[in-house]
């Protein structure tokens, strides 16, 4: 992270040395920037996942979890910029504790194999931020066969997740960290039409796939209680990333109109990375789960479906069936 705003340093000892910006600067983070994780945790000794961490927050989540100490792997497509960012991460944490292994969640058989390359090699895992996505105008279909939307953002990770859930369990403390949106507010679980292959809309499938996020993190927290792993959503907010990259039509329109008149009301990837650090660092979260964070806080559900266990168990029961190929 940018140590002008919140050195991570640490002594020999592993005490915590970085003095943090002044008292007055405080109020003006909180009034351009929201709210920013004030955590000085030290994560030596814990693994963590990053999925998606070749860009935007999920690359700044990685940079400042590197800085703590954290062992990271960051779960990317193979690229060039995937390689890149490796690269950048380590530059920018200092720490050599920095992997890459390639993953699409667009295919179930990818995220089978990077689970099965991450045991190989790793007995313990502490966090799991589930942070990759994508924005789909038209309508496309994952390697499985999946709409691409809900399959990129809600199956591949559900599969992952699944997966790695008795190595976090054995790893406890930990935290399952799922990276969701807002957009979710109006959505709804086509369970009739899951795919959407009668009625497609990019914010309509968005909308689903980040309501299924939340409706996992809401499910695992129940399955998960008492053993020692939390399991929570959060809004990052309006934030400036290439999560549309891909998709020209989409990425003009937002550059045209929502970045160009509402610049002051966007975050930059630093700033929309500060609630998944504070869910993965701050102390007092530890005993959090199933709920809906943003702006380092918790929020009131927003979609009338969040708390609905009916719901929450159906759409388990449903993604189980797409992915039990590969558990």
């Amino acid at each position: 992270m940018d140590k002008t705003i919140i050195p991570i340093a640490y002594s020999a000892d592993q005490t915590y040395t970085g003095a943090g910006e002044p008292p007055f600067y405080q109020p003006l983070l909180r009034l351009f920037n929201k709210e920013w994780n004030y955590s000085k945790t030290n994560l030596i000794g814990k693994v963590a996942i990053v999925t998606g961490a070749n860009d935007g927050i999920g690359k700044e989540s990685a940079i400042d979890l590197a800085k703590r100490n954290a062992t990271v792997i960051i779960a990317c497509r193979d690229s060039e910029k995937s390689r890149q960012a490796l690269e950048d991460i380590r530059l920018a944490s200092g720490s050599d504790k920095v992997t890459l292994e390639y993953v699409d969640f667009a295919s179930l058989q990818s995220v089978k194999d990077f689970y099965t390359a991450f045991i190989a090699t790793h007995k313990n895992l502490h966090l799991l931020i589930n942070n990759a996505g994508v924005f789909n105008t038209t309508r496309k279909e994952t390697v499985d066969g999946f709409e691409g939307t809900f399959g990129v953002n809600h199956v591949g990770p559900f599969l992952l997740t699944e997966l790695l859930l008795p190595t976090l369990i054995a790893s406890k403390p930990s935290r399952i960290i799922n990276v969701g949106s807002a957009g979710m507010r109006w959505a709804t679980i086509n369970f009739d039409d899951i795919q959407l292959e009668k009625n497609f809309s990019g914010f309509g499938s968005y909308g689903q796939s980040k309501l299924a996020n939340a409706l996992y993190a809401y499910h695992l927290s129940r399955r998960l209680s008492g053993k020692g792993v939390t399991a929570n959503v959060l809004h990052p907010g309006a934030v400036r990333t290439s999560i549309a990259a891909r998709d020209k039509k989409l990425l003009n329109t937002i550059t045209t109109t929502i970045f160009g008149l509402f610049a002051l009301y966007t975050k930059s990837p630093i700033q929309g990375a500060q609630t998944i650090l504070y869910l993965a660092t701050a102390p007092e979260v530890e005993e959090k789960s199933g709920l809906y964070w943003e702006n380092c806080a918790v929020h009131s559900p927003i979609n009338k479906l969040e708390n609905d266990e009916d719901t929450q168990n159906r759409l388990y029961e449903i993604s189980n069936l797409l992915v039990k190929k590969y558990i």
